[in-house]
């Protein structure tokens, strides 16, 4: 595997189908607004009304442009265009010709360009203006027919400022003919936390008919093999699931209950021709349940009454929640990274937080929270991105979050710090229920 980098150039129009007059540097990670104010020397937006500034730019296509040539590939290699996030409609072109028409910042794009012209290439990323329902009011209500945060419609603190654009990594992948396309790890612990049930799910990309070995193995945190399993030889593209027993794992515990200990999970694929493929990712071992409080009232689950009904069990101990809401640190998404989270997460550990609720009116953090968090102990009541609108049963918008949503499980449920998925909160949710559900081990 190999990575290249993409230096990409932005500008807008008034049309889909005009190309800008003029363009900007611009960074991937970024948004569109953000790199062009810096461009135009455009006054902070953080002091007075300066966001007022950046109001024209919700209504035009921002252009993303960059010139990519054709790596040179050997023994059956593929390249593909990459990115983690996109915000929040868009189309991608490679010379003019459309590649990827998709709304939704959540799912990530992997798109094969193996058969692209020699030479110089142009790639091409139109974001489409934001989204805004019709008849609404100029508040966040714009928001109730698209899975976008609606935070940035201006809501409390947040003044009207609505990002878009590359706001996650974009590049080039060289992969190998035979490659993981996808794999995971789940488990399931028993109920005396003695055992694990481990499950394996591996998606094999096969391009050329190689054959290769397929490996999976768990390091404690010496890196020593705790448990590890073979898959033996592959030769073909296969969806592989396997299972087995896990003895005494050693568990994960929030902030200040018992230690954060953190495994890494690592399939390796390996080609008849040396190429080698890994995925890696870390392993958290708990069990995780809302529990009824004792006198609670029978008025229905998980409602409040008279007497909260309702604590976490962890590792079959109830633990006392401790913690706050979470927002975003930043209004322009494509600024946020570890150094973004790290001091926040380092002063909710010390304050002897255990829990942080992730607001649904902002998006989803990205994966250096989620690993803070697991480092830290700080469980994570994780909302989807739906708060305070009335979401109404657009068959659109539901098909848009179905798959938004299943793409926020994949990404975020293989943290230990996941405690618990929820819905919408003080919304009207109209087409769909949403609830509170237990989980065990991001399941």
């Amino acid at each position: 595997m190999s990575i290249i980098n993409l230096n990409f150039t932005v500008g807008h129009s008034n049309d889909k189908d005009t190309a800008p007059d003029k363009y900007a540097p611009a960074n991937a990670p970024g948004n569109a607004q953000l790199d062009w104010a810096n461009a135009e020397n455009y006054p902070d937006f953080m002091f007075g009304e300066n966001y007022k500034f950046f109001a024209w730019m919700e209504d035009v296509f921002w252009r993303y442009s960059a010139k990519i040539i054709k790596p040179e590939l050997k023994n059956g290699e593929r390249v593909f265009f990459i990115s983690k996030g996109i915000d929040y409609e868009y189309e991608i072109l490679l010379n003019g010709g459309l590649l990827l028409h998709r709304e939704g910042m959540f799912t990530p794009v992997e798109i094969d360009l193996t058969e692209m012209p020699e030479g110089e290439s142009i790639l091409e990323i139109i974001i489409y203006p934001v989204p805004k329902a019709k008849g609404r009011a100029r508040d966040r209500s714009e928001a109730d027919e698209c899975v976008k945060p609606p935070v940035s419609y201006g809501w409390d603190w947040h003044p009207r400022l609505i990002p878009s654009g590359l706001y996650e990594e974009c590049y080039l992948e060289i992969k190998p003919p035979l490659y993981i396309a996808d794999a995971e790890m789940r488990y399931e612990l028993s109920d005396d936390l003695t055992r694990a049930d481990i499950y394996l799910e591996t998606i094999i990309a096969n391009h050329n008919g190689a054959c290769g070995n397929l490996r999976f193995a768990l390091y404690d945190k010496n890196m020593k093999i705790a448990c590890e399993y073979d898959f033996g030889e592959i030769g073909e593209e296969e969806t592989l699931r396997s299972s087995f027993v896990f003895e005494n794992p050693v568990l994960w515990w929030p902030n200040e209950q018992g230690d954060q200990v953190l495994y890494l999970s690592e399939f390796t694929l390996s080609d008849e021709d040396g190429n080698t493929d890994v995925k890696k990712s870390r392993v958290g071992f708990k069990r995780c349940a809302l529990v009824r409080n004792e006198g609670a009232s029978d008025r229905g689950f998980p409602k409040s009454a008279d007497l909260p009904p309702i604590t976490m069990e962890i590792n079959n101990r109830r633990i006392f929640c401790k913690g706050s809401n979470w927002v975003e640190p930043e209004i322009f998404t494509g600024t946020i990274n570890r150094d973004s989270y790290e001091p926040l997460i380092k002063l909710a550990r010390d304050a002897h937080f255990n829990i942080l609720r992730a607001w649904g009116g902002c998006m989803p953090s990205k994966e250096s929270f989620f690993d803070l968090c697991d480092e830290a102990g700080l469980m994570i009541w994780q909302e989807f991105p739906l708060s305070c609108n009335n979401y109404k049963n657009n068959p659109n918008y539901l098909r848009v979050l179905d798959r938004e949503s299943r793409s926020i499980i994949k990404r975020v449920r293989r943290h230990a710090c996941l405690a618990i998925w929820c819905g919408p909160t003080n919304s009207l949710t109209i087409g769909r229920e949403w609830t509170i559900n237990r989980t065990r081990c991001g399941f």
